[in-house]
């Protein structure tokens, strides 16, 4: 079952770079894995990339991938807060615009040890 999230826009002058938190990972958080998907303008303006690098960043591994009808489909593993993060850095990526996001849980998958970006459609 998917939730329907209307992303909340936040002026430019509010947005402001997350820091990874070292405390976290001392604390073993529970790793969650998210299904997502984009719909807006999310092809053609990076949103992989954008994804990959804040994936990379704040320690989520996963995958990415655009869609024929326009959208982008993701998976994201990791302490919540830091998906919370990759979804707030894309959301607040200048050219990418999501309209809607729709979000399930997926079981971990503990072999995973990157983000990449699937280039098949």
């Amino acid at each position: 079952m998917y939730t329907v999230i209307r992303p909340q826009i936040l002026p430019r002058a509010a947005r402001k770079k997350a820091v990874i938190d070292m405390h976290d990972i001392t604390n073993q958080r529970k790793i969650i894995r998210k299904h997502f998907f984009f719909k807006g303008r999310v092809q053609g303006v990076g949103f992989r990339y954008r994804a990959q690098n804040a994936a990379s960043m704040y320690g989520v591994t996963g995958w990415v991938k655009n869609l024929y009808d326009g959208s982008v489909e993701m998976e994201a593993q990791g302490l919540e807060e830091d998906i919370d993060k990759v979804i707030l850095t894309l959301q607040n990526s200048r050219y990418i615009v999501i309209d809607d996001m729709y979000v399930a849980d997926r079981q971990p998958d503990p072999h995973e040890t990157s983000f990449r970006i699937k280039d098949e459609y």
